[in-house]
């Protein structure tokens, strides 16, 4: 399954420089950190950013992917939107903008176990930033670079279309560090 985010209180949602769109030539879920790598050169993508995994010696001042889950449904060459409403279909697609912001000391956010490299345990109780992936890692202590300490387990209940839903393990994190 795909990761899902719930931005429970970012700075960004008042604050449209901590905004953007950005453009990845991957799949990218929500809830994914990277970097930004300058503007991108297609034809009409004038004010959309360009992705990059966050790399070695630059875990720091990174964006995340949070986009509206709306699933797009593929059949040859024909695409519809909104037939399936279980937001762990949904994927940011490569090649097509999406959103991002920029993270923030304070943020507070939840999200799904899908969106960690590794499972939690009561002995790492942050999620950092790691070079070569844009999932956060679960470790001891936080890092210099983008880290979320946990505030508590909390399941998110995902609909699915039909009566009832299901509770998917999730996180509520504040971000301790951005650099």
């Amino acid at each position: 399954m795909n990761a899902v985010l719930v931005p429970t209180s970012i700075a960004a949602k008042n604050v449209d420089s901590l905004n953007r769109s950005v453009v990845a030539a991957v799949d990218v879920n929500n809830g994914a950190i990277f970097q930004l790598n300058g503007i991108s050169a297609e034809q009409g993508q004038g004010e959309v950013f360009n992705y990059a995994a966050p790399a070695e010696g630059a875990l720091s001042n990174l964006w995340m992917a949070y986009s509206p889950e709306v699933v797009v449904t593929v059949s040859g060459d024909f695409q519809a939107k909104g037939i399936d409403a279980d937001p762990r279909h949904f994927t940011n697609i490569a090649g097509v903008p999406f959103d991002a912001y920029k993270i923030q000391v304070g943020d507070l956010i939840q999200l799904s176990k899908d969106g960690f490299e590794n499972a939690y345990s009561d002995s790492t109780p942050f999620a950092v930033a790691v070079a070569g992936s844009n999932k956060l890692t679960w470790a001891a202590a936080a890092i210099e670079g983008v880290s979320y300490k946990l505030v508590k387990v909390e399941p998110i209940y995902v609909g699915t279309g039909v009566i009832g839903g299901n509770a998917e393990e999730a996180y509520i994190l504040e971000c301790v560090s951005i650099a």
